[in-house]
């Protein structure tokens, strides 16, 4: 098992959204370990992923932090595995890590363009 959020990884990306001035970043996240059992079974990148949902968000709330620390706002961005599927494969992409970012990120996207939609966005993911 590869760890999901290497320290590099993350500091790369971090110096990449800042070169890129980008301060709103959407995170993939699981509701619960169901959830997240369900989508490992999809994924093509699994031998990636952590092996229990505990485990992930462990990890996932420290990137999180990471992101936070410097100065990044953070959004969790839900899906089913129908809605990861069905985007991945309009957009001719494999169900693996990449695709989950960019997806989290073009449905943040979607949702600040839409009027009040990044404030409702943020109401949602606090009330969950």
């Amino acid at each position: 098992m590869k760890i999901m959020y290497p320290k590099k990884a993350v500091t790369e990306q971090i110096k990449d959204l800042h070169e890129r001035q980008i301060s709103n970043v959407g995170f993939f996240w699981y509701r619960d370990a169901q959830q997240y059992a369900h989508f490992l079974s999809i994924y093509e990148d699994r031998d990636t992923m952590h092996d229990t949902y505990a485990l992930w968000h462990k990890q996932a709330l420290r990137a999180v932090k990471q992101y936070e620390r410097r100065g990044f706002i953070t959004h969790r961005v839900y899906s089913t595995p129908e809605e990861l599927m069905a985007w991945c494969q309009a957009n001719g992409l494999p169900l693996n890590g990449k695709s989950r970012s960019s997806f989290a990120n073009e449905k943040l996207t979607a949702a600040a363009k839409r009027p009040n939609g990044l404030k409702n966005a943020i109401g949602r993911a606090l009330r969950d």
